[in-house]
């Protein structure tokens, strides 16, 4: 009979289970950070979806040969904090241009309730569009694209 030296199904088993375990450490320390971000994101961003109107009844929303004024009331939650609104003017030729409202602009931006018209020097524009960008409660700040809020213009 020959001398057969070999690994015993106790060491074999023992190593089978640690490298199971530091490939579940690995992947835990991995995906567990990415899907907390994802998360934060996404909560900050559901609170927005209802969070703007852009007001188009009566002419509220218009534009002419000079301007385009567009009016904006916000709605829903208080605990959502707005960094920006990114506003997107598109005009009839589908060229765009985009707008930042901010806490410098002119008027600020609304509070609960508060509706506000913003003029911009952009003349002939068929559609407004909204994006909402929050600053979490974490200090980050999301842009919620799928919050984002679309009226057609009238002629003023």
């Amino acid at each position: 009979m020959k001398n057969k030296k070999g690994v015993s199904a106790i060491v074999a088993t023992a190593l089978i289970l640690l490298i199971t375990v530091a490939a579940v450490t690995v992947v835990w320390a991995v995906v567990i950070p990415m899907i907390t971000e994802n998360m934060g994101e996404a909560e900050a961003c559901l609170k927005a979806a209802d969070f703007l109107e852009i007001r188009t009844d009566m002419g509220k929303t218009c534009t002419n040969t000079v301007n385009t004024s567009v009016q904006i009331r916000r709605t829903g939650d208080a605990s959502v904090n707005i960094d920006h609104i990114q506003v997107l003017l598109i005009g009839e030729d589908g060229n765009s241009v985009t707008k930042i409202l901010n806490s410098t602009s002119t008027p600020a931006l609304m509070d609960i309730g508060e509706v506000k018209t913003y003029t911009f020097t952009n003349p002939s524009i068929s559609t407004v569009e909204a994006i909402v960008s929050i600053k979490a409660e974490n200090g980050k700040i999301y842009t919620c694209n799928d919050a984002k809020f679309t009226a057609k213009t009238i002629t003023c």
